[in-house]
């Protein structure tokens, strides 16, 4: 799922959990000010609401009505309750309008520094990050962050450092530092639960499984996914309760369940219509409905509502998300067959992932445009996208073993710097009871021999795993994604690969080029599905009548090659009638019950001056054109 989704659902939460973190009575205040009778006690009591998550669920026009009732309480000269008014402005237009968020808060700080408010500061900085890392990127939100821990930690503000560290560790998680990010969020949990905000604590839990789902670690991520939306759910949390939906529907996009994807993300644009009634989490959630309906080929209902998700996200001029939209839009429109249109959408597609440095998304990008060159008879274009997709899945690969590793490192160092402590006390209490001592130490190498060995057991099932997934990753890279036979690729390293075996022994070896009768009738006239159907039923009729050192590749469209190894000319004609009649026989559900498919077949045989697969693929090209001309469904030789 998309970088920019995600941020902002991520942001989302973040705003939440900061709203309600650490709120600030008058008594409280740097001056030491009791509330007063009149507009200011009226006020204090409405901030408090705003800050306890009172107005959390409702709607964007009751909860700027309630906003406006806060701003007419504000007493005239009073600097420090007009600075949390700024604060509680903007975090609640800052989904709305981050850019005007952004100026609120700008001016705000300005005052803020003046009167040496820190704890209104923090909030301050954490909402002029939050604006930033929506309306700009993450990595310019960082600077407001690491300030807003500094004067945090300095003030001995606990929650609200907890909130700061939670925000932080989101950056972090974006950018790709998982392990940076779980000792923020681990921290930030250690600082909730100092301060008594168990609520946060709880909340705190969804940005510790976005970060275990953006690891890999799909089964630990989705446990503590499920406890938040149901806590969230039982509170009445919509903000938490949408992101936690959010993430699950992310989950299930990352693990390949489309139709679980679009459940979840279905539910979670239910909230966001009808609890938070933000634009912006209608139209990240119509974005993430989409992507689950064009993953199961529904590409003309995904198009309409991506549509909807423009509409929402253009209202409040929110453009986080175009890069990520046209790519969706890509691949829509080449499911439906329009390979020109889609280049058009990734060449849009290309320029804003990049800026944004979302390898994912690129490599998906480059996958899906090499498609759509090779399907265009464009084989140099789609060779050079198939080498950047491959470049950056490996890359992306990497960079998932580095964070793993680094998390299980980072663990093993606390781990380290505890028992160290513990040796140093141990040390010290052996200068009144030696042999006590001894025995702790002794006991404490144990443990740390135990755990050094531990680390390596995991780090060795890890690099397994990993293993594991590149063997995969190279048998897709060989694989014809609708069929699952070999694509041209494979067929043409194979078959190299047969003809210098069947040199080396004097062996005879066949070539059968054949090709689907009228295929383009067939998408004409029942549509692209049954088009697809007709393929994948051809390849697997063919397959099951090849025998076991027989290889079978699609090289085209409707194209596909067939190398017969240890094979005379005679038994390829067999073979060949085998394949014709096979698929001859084949018969079709509705809406195409009246379909006969049929295949026409080009067959040569291996000469003494043929170099290559290329040559005989020519020859028994020559005789599928022959084929063709002379009535269809029907085997031509070229000896």
């Amino acid at each position: 799922m998309s970088t920019c989704l995600s941020r902002c659902t991520v942001m989302a939460l973040a705003l939440a959990m900061w709203l309600v973190g650490f709120p600030v009575t008058a008594q409280e205040r740097p001056d030491g000010r009791a509330p007063k009778t009149g507009l200011a006690h009226v006020f204090d009591r409405q901030l408090q609401r705003f800050q306890s998550g009172q107005f959390d669920s409702l709607d964007a026009a009751n909860l700027q009505q309630e906003l406006d009732q806060l701003r007419a309480s504000l007493p005239t000269g009073d600097t420090l309750r007009e600075l949390d008014f700024r604060a509680v402005q903007c975090a609640h237009t800052l989904r709305q309008d981050p850019v005007a968020a952004l100026k609120v808060v700008e001016q705000a700080l300005l005052r803020a520094r003046r009167v040496d408010a820190a704890e209104i500061q923090v909030r301050l900085l954490l909402c002029a990050g939050l604006a930033r890392g929506i309306s700009q990127t993450p990595a310019d939100a960082l600077t407001d962050f690491d300030q807003a821990i500094s004067l945090a930690r300095a003030a001995g503000l606990q929650a609200a450092l907890g909130d700061s560290l939670a925000q932080r560790g989101s950056l972090h998680s974006l950018q790709g530092e998982q392990a940076h990010a779980l000792l923020d969020f681990l921290a930030a949990q250690n600082h909730y639960r100092i301060a008594g905000k168990n609520a946060l604590a709880e909340a705190n839990l969804i940005n510790i499984a976005t970060v275990y789902r953006r690891m890999g670690e799909y089964a630990k991520a989705g446990e503590y996914l499920r406890q938040t939306r149901e806590a969230a759910l039982r509170g009445g949390k919509w903000t938490e309760l949408f992101t936690a939906l959010m993430q699950l529907g992310f989950l299930h996009d990352d693990t390949h369940q489309p139709q679980q994807a679009e459940q979840t993300f279905t539910q979670a644009l239910e909230i966001a219509s009808e609890r938070t009634g933000m634009r912006q989490d209608q139209g990240f959630a119509r974005i993430g409905l989409a992507t689950a309906m064009i993953n199961q080929q529904r590409y003309r209902e995904g198009l309409v509502v991506l549509d909807q998700a423009v509409a929402d996200l253009t209202s409040i001029d929110d453009t986080s998300s175009a890069g990520d939209l046209q790519l969706l839009r890509g691949i829509a429109v080449a499911g439906m067959g329009n390979h020109y249109r889609a280049l058009e959408h990734y060449g849009q597609a290309l320029a804003e992932l990049q800026r944004s440095g979302n390898q994912r998304y690129l490599a998906r990008l480059y996958r899906a445009r090499a498609d759509s060159h090779e399907a265009l008879g464009n084989d140099a274009g789609a060779l050079a996208d198939y080498k950047q997709y491959t470049a950056l899945r490996e890359t992306l690969t990497e960079n998932m073993r580095s964070e793993q590793t680094a998390v299980l490192r980072q663990q093993f160092d606390a781990s380290r710097r505890d028992m160290e402590n513990r040796r140093l006390l141990a040390d010290q209490q052996a200068r009144e009871q030696q042999l006590q001592a001894l025995m702790r130490m002794r006991h404490w190498q144990w443990v740390a021999i135990g755990l050094a060995g531990l680390l390596l057991a995991v780090l060795g099932a890890l690099a397994a795993r990993q293993l594991g997934r590149l063997r995969r990753l190279r048998v897709l890279a060989m694989t014809d994604p609708l069929t699952g036979v070999a694509n041209r690729r494979r067929v043409e390293r194979m078959g190299n690969e047969a003809i210098a075996h069947a040199r080396e022994r004097s062996r005879a070896l066949c070539v059968l080029s054949l090709d689907v009768d009228h295929f383009k009738k067939v998408n004409d006239g029942f549509g692209h599905a049954v088009g697809d159907e007709v393929l994948v039923r051809v390849a697997k009729t063919c397959a099951s009548a090849l025998r076991q050192f027989d290889l079978l590749g699609r090289v085209g469209g409707e194209e596909f090659l067939v190398v017969l190894p240890d094979t005379r000319l005679e038994q390829a004609v067999e073979v060949a009638e085998r394949l014709r009649q096979g698929v001859e026989s084949l018969r079709f559900q509705e809406p195409a019950t009246e379909l006969r498919a049929s295949i026409s077949l080009g067959l040569t045989a291996l000469r003494d001056e043929d170099h290559d697969l290329a040559a005989l693929a020519q020859r028994a090209d020559v005789a599928l054109y022959r084929a063709k001309a002379g009535g269809r469904n029907r085997t031509e030789v070229e000896p």
